[in-house]
């Protein structure tokens, strides 16, 4: 678990999907288990570790007739960026006086 924790901090891919696999099945190889098995389990491994906040999240979110979008336009102000140029760059918002 340390060596998997270490390897993760720095995430590369959303919900470090493929780095976690990664970082789980090199684990394991140190300790002789199998590669099919290592990875198997860092699959289920990860599932565990994101399901259950991505539910509950789901879950409180209807339960409290919240969505996402109102979140998003009551913190409007707090956002580094506001907007978006054409190439995909941000822009930063002006700062209000």
């Amino acid at each position: 678990m340390l060596i998997n924790t270490l390897a993760v901090m720095i995430p590369i891919t959303p919900g470090n999907a493929g780095t976690f696999e990664l970082a789980v099945t090199t684990s394991l190889a140190a300790f002789s288990v199998p590669r099919s098995d290592a990875i198997l389990f860092a699959l289920v491994l990860h599932l565990l570790d994101l399901l259950p906040p991505s539910l509950l999240g789901i879950f409180f979110l209807r339960y409290e007739k919240v969505s996402i979008k109102e979140i998003k336009t009551k913190h409007e102000d707090e956002y580094i960026f506001k907007k978006v140029s054409e190439d995909g760059t941000l822009i930063e918002k002006e700062e209000k006086v």
